[in-house]
């Protein structure tokens, strides 16, 4: 399968016998450096890592750590999947209308104030786009 979702041996997350984390690790093989992966997969990808990051949430409340994501770079794959995990959660909010709307431009240049070169291509965005509709 070209996405995994494996156990790591827990870590110790301090020092003075604080408990162990788990870490869980997706493995995502089937994206090209600068390319884009199948929609459908991604999507897939992207709901199953929403779902499982919400159940681990749910279960260990304040002692859950954060989402870590990281491609070869950091910066392409790595920005196109957090965009679109970040418009995934966002989504709720702007279908209740009002004040709130998607603006996908807007978020890239938020997240690039933090690192440069998120999302590097225009296939990327397009792909963004695309899964978020």
């Amino acid at each position: 399968p070209s996405r995994v979702l494996a156990p790591i041996l827990p870590l110790l997350c301090g020092t003075g016998g604080e408990p162990a984390r788990t870490v869980y690790q997706y493995h995502y093989t089937n994206w090209p450096d600068h390319g884009v992966p199948d929609d459908d997969e991604i999507l897939s990808l992207l709901l199953t890592v929403r779902r499982h990051n919400k159940e681990v949430r749910e279960s260990l409340g304040e002692r859950c750590g954060p989402l870590l994501v990281h491609c070869s770079a950091g910066v392409g794959r790595t920005g196109v999947f957090i965009l679109v995990y970040a418009v995934l959660t966002y989504l709720p909010y702007v279908s209740k209308g009002g004040k709130h709307r998607l603006r996908v431009k807007e978020t890239v240049q938020h997240m690039r104030t933090f690192r440069r070169y998120l999302v590097q291509t225009i296939d990327q965005v397009c792909m963004c786009v695309c899964v978020c509709m």
